[in-house]
């Protein structure tokens, strides 16, 4: 009996049907994906913290994901039991201090001189009856949702299941689920795709966690200012300019709006201060901290992991919000991020501007075997760097054999080194010194 075996375009042929029947099945199932998609950004922050935890005791992944998960569960009761109340009586507060405001607004404006000099009137009243409906239709919002709610229960119920499954999965599998993807490429371009995987997952896991830590650093040294000058719901405020933080350029500026606005409206300003006062205070003090969260909270927890201009983050912002609503508008900018990294790769094929393969050299390897490690997974263009002094690049006969395989494989070698005798016999064989090798 014979094998069936395929031709080269046959292999290509079965390649594109097999992606376009898998992106038909994707789009056709969209809209069950989003506990799959949150249990991936749940990976992505907890997989450095399984993974450090499990080689420092010696304990199975799978006992730290449950500690995680237990810990995770006590910390969001102790928030419904202590901080609920707490934040349902400050949101009820500002829903129902919205018609005042636009009130003391309209009075404000109606008591200009230069305003009604120049014959400008304001009436509010539609837009302050409106708000008065919105905010009495909220408080019988729990009767007319009576019936659907339990629907709504049960479907979110069933997805957080799926959600908790798929993330212990992915968790406890994590390094097995790239080592599969890594493993379908063909073994000559593994090296190469693992690099480029590698790359995106940096981009991704540097850009969720950083987000998660801006968050609470951001609420957390809120909700101190704002309770230090007694600004009323400053829990709320907090909270919220947190999770704007989210939102690049426009969330912190809308979030300093809503305060300010609070800070002027509210009953009672303290230390004797004027409600302009305290609302200019407000505001100093969102521009101070938006001003260290840029200079030093970002660098140090983002730094350049995201690098996008800032018309492309509006754009994509935009356009993740209008695909898949709140969970669009959070995974706009690292799906963006991961775009970029993906199409700067194919730039560099396109135009056979390979990036350097980095070729790291420490006193305990075999310089040659680690060049010849590089040129089999496909790199023409190296930068080896010689961490440590190693005793085989001191030898002329080393140099020899490198300069054989860079000739044979016709590489092009970068080479940076702190040992001076290692530069000069790496330069006598043809490769090149980097600016600040020596």
């Amino acid at each position: 009996m014979r094998e069936i075996r395929f031709s080269n375009r046959a292999k290509v042929t079965t390649v594109w049907i097999g992606t376009a029947l898998l992106a038909l099945l994707l789009w056709r199932t969209a809209h069950l994906l989003s506990p799959f998609i949150w249990a991936i950004m749940a990976t992505y922050i907890f997989h450095p913290l399984v993974t450090f935890m499990a080689r420092q005791t010696g304990l199975p992944r799978a006992v730290w994901i449950l500690l995680i998960y237990i810990a995770m569960f006590s910390l969001v009761a102790w928030t419904i039991v202590h901080v609920g109340p707490v934040i349902r009586d400050q949101t009820i507060t500002l829903i129902k201090e919205g018609p005042a405001a636009l009130e003391q607004t309209e009075r404000y404006l109606q008591n200009q001189p230069f305003l009604r000099d120049l014959g400008i009137e304001f009436d509010l009243s539609a837009l302050q009856s409106e708000v008065n409906r919105w905010s009495q239709d909220l408080a019988g919002l729990a009767e007319r949702v009576a019936l659907p709610v339990i629907e709504i229960v049960v479907d979110k119920a069933i997805r957080m299941f799926i959600f908790l499954v798929a993330t212990f999965y992915l968790l406890l599998n994590a390094e097995n689920i790239m080592a599969f993807f890594i493993g379908l490429a063909p073994r000559s371009y593994q090296h190469e795709i693992e690099g480029l995987l590698r790359r995106v997952n940096n981009v991704l896991g540097a850009y969720l966690r950083s987000q998660l830590l801006l968050i609470v650093i951001m609420s957390v040294a809120t909700y101190i200012f704002l309770s230090i000058i007694k600004v009323e719901s400053a829990l709320v405020l907090g909270i919220l300019t947190g999770f704007l933080e989210l939102i690049p350029l426009i969330g912190p500026y809308t979030a300093g709006g809503i305060a300010v606005s609070v800070a002027l409206f509210q009953e009672t300003t303290p230390f004797g201060w004027s409600h302009l006062t305290l609302a200019i205070v407000v505001a100093v003090g969102f521009f101070v901290l938006r001003q260290l969260e840029d200079n030093l909270v970002i660098p140090m927890l983002i730094g350049r992991a995201v690098h996008l201009n800032p018309v492309i983050v509006m754009f994509v912002l935009l356009a993740g919000a209008s695909i898949s609503g709140i969970l669009g508008l959070l995974i706009a900018v690292p799906v963006a991020s991961v775009i970029r990294v993906v199409v700067e790769y194919l730039y560099t094929k396109v135009l056979d501007r390979e990036p350097p393969y980095v070729v790291s050299i420490s006193s305990m390897d075999n310089p040659l075997e680690k060049l010849q490690e590089a040129a089999q997974a496909g790199a023409k263009r190296l930068v080896v760097v010689n961490v440590d002094e190693n005793k085989a690049l001191h030898h002329y006969d080393t140099y020899q054999q490198m300069a054989r395989l860079i000739t044979t494989k016709d590489l092009d070698v970068t080479f940076i080194s702190s040992d001076a005798v290692a530069c000069g016999l790496a330069q006598t064989h043809g490769m090149r010194l980097a600016a600040n090798a020596i």
